[in-house]
């Protein structure tokens, strides 16, 4: 209970080169236990000593702060910033879940695992994380885990904090992800979380979906699933492509001159790739949002459907995920026949009406003219063929007319 508070104490009161490093390894290495058992079969112990517990402790005794100075203070330390690189991405990466924890009673002034946990990511932005984790990218691009770490640490970043991801084209956020992916083309994690990044910087933000198409992400994007799906009988690296997937996905919604980009890099076969035979849920969600937004331009609907589109609906339909079949009914029905329109451009509205059926009028002043058109028609059937002057019939045409004209 006292290792982490004696850890940041000690980087508090001396604040030497070779505290920060083994200060960081340790904090590095109780984060990186907590997120592994949190996924594995001790997923409840692991909860509680991760996300519960070793962030939230970090958070209430000022870790991001002191990290954040030993990272300012070092800038020429390669050893230093890939381990405070490693430290943030964790805290941001981890700090998720919406449980408050047991001890938390209302009312009380105390703060709740959930809190602290958020707090973690923004007094990492607060306290200028975000711009040391880029000088450290750009400073030393071949270092693998730095890269991958500082993919992580930015795209946790900018999925909680809304400014962060509004700002993240101005401060060359986008520009250090795609040249890190670039880079290092072939390493699973950079790619992974590289991927992860750009989508969380896409979401709900037209200006940075046209940035990032701009500056030939959606190239990068491609080339990972292209890496990355399976070949010689290998199996794919599930996170890379659904991840890829995903990106790609948000880059397209909403977008029209994004969707051309994406079909125009060939992104249709390899998604069709990705979702042969039993795909994982992660990879069919991102697979079927993908199409889905694709097929909303009537042009890329077309080959999507020659491409075998319904078809792989109906499969993912018998998915074992529900999220997964959901949205594999939504891809049916975006890629359904469209019904032949009629001449009228107001008919869908009233499509539920039985044709040549008589409407029921609910207002009495309506009830009131119907009664007397059908007097008139009576009267008119029972007459010698003149015109019987139905009573209300010049009060609506002049209703009809606005009021006014000679009625010619």
């Amino acid at each position: 209970q006292g290792a982490i508070p004696a850890i940041l104490a000690a980087l508090r009161r001396h604040p030497e080169i070779d505290t920060f490093v083994f200060g960081m390894t340790a904090l590095g290495a109780l984060l990186e236990g907590a997120a592994a058992l949190a996924q594995g079969d001790r997923a409840e112990e692991g909860e509680a000593l991760g996300a519960g517990g070793c962030i939230a402790v970090i958070a209430k005794h000022s870790g991001p702060e002191i990290l954040s100075e030993g990272m300012r203070q070092f800038a020429a330390c390669e050893a230093l910033q890939e381990r405070g690189c490693k430290c943030f991405g964790l805290l941001c990466h981890a700090a998720k879940g919406n449980q408050v924890s047991q001890g938390y009673k209302k009312g009380q002034k105390q703060e709740s695992s959930v809190a602290l946990r958020s707090q973690a990511r923004t007094l990492i932005a607060r306290h200028g994380g975000g711009a040391l984790v880029i000088d450290a990218m750009k400073r030393f691009p071949n270092n693998v885990r730095l890269q991958a770490s500082g993919c992580m640490a930015l795209g946790s970043i900018a999925h909680g904090e809304l400014w962060a991801k509004k700002k993240g084209s101005r401060r060359g956020v986008v520009t250090v992800l795609l040249a890190a992916m670039g880079r290092h083309s072939r390493d699973a994690t950079v790619q992974r979380f590289g991927c992860a990044a750009l989508r969380h910087f896409t979401s709900n933000s037209p200006e940075n979906k046209t940035f990032i198409a701009s500056c030939g992400g959606i190239d990068r994007l491609c080339a990972a699933l292209r890496n990355f799906l399976p070949a010689d009988g290998q199996p794919p690296s599930n996170q890379v492509v659904a991840e890829a997937l995903g990106a790609l996905c948000h880059l397209a919604s909403k977008h029209p001159a994004n969707k051309q980009l994406i079909f125009d890099a060939g992104v249709l076969d390899l998604t069709a790739s990705a979702l042969a035979e039993q795909p994982s849920a992660e990879i069919a969600t991102a697979g079927c949002g993908l199409l889905h937004n694709l097929a909303c331009d009537d042009e890329i609907k077309r080959h999507v459907v020659k491409l075998g589109g319904r078809e792989m609906a109906e499969r993912l339909v018998g998915h074992e995920s529900q999220a997964v079949r959901n949205l594999a009914r939504v891809l049916q029905r975006t890629l359904s026949p469209q019904e032949a329109s009629s001449a009228d451009p107001f008919g869908a509205i009233f499509a539920t009406r039985t044709p040549g059926a008589a409407r029921r009028v609910a207002s009495r002043r309506g009830r009131k003219h119907a009664q007397a058109a059908l007097r008139g028609a009576c009267a008119e059937a029972d007459g010698d063929g003149e015109s019987g002057g139905l009573p209300s019939a010049p009060s609506a045409s002049r209703k009809e007319d606005g009021g006014g004209g000679d009625g010619s």
